[in-house]
C-alpha cells in the first residue's frame, strides 16, 4: 500500500528497540519478584495458620489478576496507540506499571491490616496488569515498525529475549538481597527494597521514548488520514476476526508453556528441597538462557521462514518438555547439580524460543492492512 518501511538500521530504530527492550524487561523483572518471593509474600499477606502449600497458591492466584487484566490493557491501550500513536501511549504504560510495581513495596502486611493486605495486593496486581497489557500491545509494534524488514524476526526474538533479561536480572537481585540480608530480614523488610529497584530502568525507558518520534509507518498513516476512529471494533469484523481468533488460540498455548516456568519454577524447586536463594538463582539462569533462545531463533526465522521455525520449535518443545522438567526436579531433590544445570538450560530454552517467531507473525497479521 506504499507505507514507509525501514530498510536499514537508523538511530531512531536502535533507540526504539532499546526502549521497548527495557520496558518489556521490567515486566519480567516485576514478575520475577512476585514469583520468586511468593514464599515470603505468602507469609506477609496471609494468616500464618494456613498450610504453606495453600498459602503459596493463594498468593500466586493474587498475581494471576495481573494476567487476567492483560487482555483489558491490550484492548484499551492497543486501541489508544492506533489513535494517539505508539510513543505517547508507551510513555503512559511505562509510568503506570513501573509505578504500581514500586508501590508494592508500601503495601501493609497481614499483621497490620488482616486480609485487607491480600486484597490490596490483588487490586494493585490487576491495575498493573492493565498497563502491562498495553505495554505489550503497543510496544512490540513500535519497535518492529522501526526495524529493517530483513531483521524483524531477529528484533522479535531480541524483544522476547528482554523478558529473559528481566527474569535473569530479577533472579540475580533476589539472590543478592537474600545473600546480603539473610532470609529472616527478607521476610521482615528486604522484600520491599527488592520491588523498589525497578524504578531506575523505568526512568531510562521513559526518557528514551520521550526523545524519539513515532514510527514512520504510523506517521504516514496519520498524514493520509487513514486512522480509524475506534480501531478496537475492527477485531470483530472479517477478515481481521479470523486473525484475531487464531492469535488468541496461539497465545493461549504459548502462555501455558511459558508460565509453567515463570509461575511455578521457584515453587517446584523449593518444594523439592532447594533453599529460596538457590531456587531463585537457577530460575534466573533459566531466564538468561531464554535470551539466547529467543534472539538466536528469531534470527534463524529470518533465514528459514517463520512457519518452519515455529513448527520445529513447537514439536521439539513438546517432545523434551517432560524429561526436562523431571530432570530439574530430580536435580533439586537429590542435589545433583549436573541435572539441575541440564534442567535449567533446557527448560529456559524450550519455554521461550518459539516466542521469537510468534511476536513478529502476530504483529504482522494484526497490522496487515498497514504493512
Amino acid at each position: 500500500m506504499g507505507y514507509v518501511h525501514e530498510e536499514r538500521w537508523t538511530r531512531e530504530g536502535v533507540g526504539a528497540v532499546t526502549a521497548q527492550s527495557l520496558g518489556f524487561m521490567l515486566d519480567a523483572y516485576d514478575l520475577m519478584f512476585v514469583t520468586s518471593l511468593t514464599p515470603i509474600l505468602a507469609k506477609v499477606l496471609l494468616p500464618s495458620k494456613l498450610p504453606a502449600w495453600l498459602a503459596y497458591y493463594i498468593t500466586l492466584f493474587g498475581y494471576a489478576f495481573t494476567l487476567i487484566a492483560r487482555p483489558v490493557g491490550s484492548a484499551l491501550f492497543g486501541n489508544l496507540s492506533d489513535r494517539l500513536g505508539r510513543r505517547d501511549t508507551l510513555m503512559i504504560t511505562i509510568l503506570g506499571f513501573s509505578g504500581m510495581s514500586a508501590l508494592t513495596a508500601a503495601i501493609p502486611t497481614y499483621a497490620q491490616v488482616g486480609i485487607l493486605a491480600y486484597i490490596i495486593f490483588s487490586i494493585m496486581r490487576f491495575i498493573e496488569g492493565i498497563f502491562i497489557g498495553g505495554e505489550y500491545a503497543a510496544g512490540h509494534a513500535y519497535a518492529i515498525e522501526y526495524s529493517p524488514s530483513g531483521w524483524r524476526g531477529f528484533v522479535g526474538g531480541l524483544l522476547q529475549g528482554a523478558f529473559g533479561v528481566g527474569v535473569g536480572l530479577g533472579g540475580t537481585v533476589v539472590t543478592l538481597f537474600t545473600g546480603i540480608l539473610g532470609e529472616k530480614a527478607m521476610y521482615a523488610y528486604g522484600w520491599r527494597y527488592v520491588f523498589l529497584t525497578g524504578l531506575l530502568p523505568a526512568v531510562v525507558a521513559f526518557t528514551l521514548r520521550y526523545l524519539l518520534p513515532d514510527t514512520p509507518v504510523f506517521r504516514e498513516v496519520k498524514e493520509k488520514g487513514q486512522l480509524e476512529r475506534v480501531p478496537f471494533f475492527s477485531l470483530f469484523k472479517p477478515p481481521v476476526l479470523w486473525v484475531f481468533l487464531q492469535v488468541m488460540l496461539l497465545m493461549t498455548g504459548l502462555f501455558f508453556s511459558s508460565w509453567s516456568l515463570f509461575d511455578f519454577a521457584v515453587g517446584v524447586l523449593t518444594r523439592a528441597g532447594l533453599p529460596l536463594g538457590q531456587a531463585a538463582f537457577y530460575y534466573g539462569i533459566a531466564g538468561y538462557m531464554a535470551i539466547v533462545a529467543d534472539t538466536a531463533w528469531g534470527r534463524v526465522s529470518d533465514i528459514i521462514g517463520r512457519r518452519r521455525a515455529f513448527i520445529i520449535g513447537a514439536l521439539t518443545s513438546a517432545i523434551v518438555a517432560i524429561p526436562a522438567w523431571y530432570s530439574w526436579y530430580l536435580g533439586a531433590t537429590f542435589r545433583n547439580y549436573l541435572l539441575l544445570i541440564i534442567g535449567t538450560v533446557v527448560v529456559g530454552w524450550i519455554t521461550q524460543w518459539v516466542w521469537a517467531v510468534s511476536v513478529f507473525t502476530i504483529i504482522r497479521n494484526a497490522y496487515y492492512h498497514w504493512w
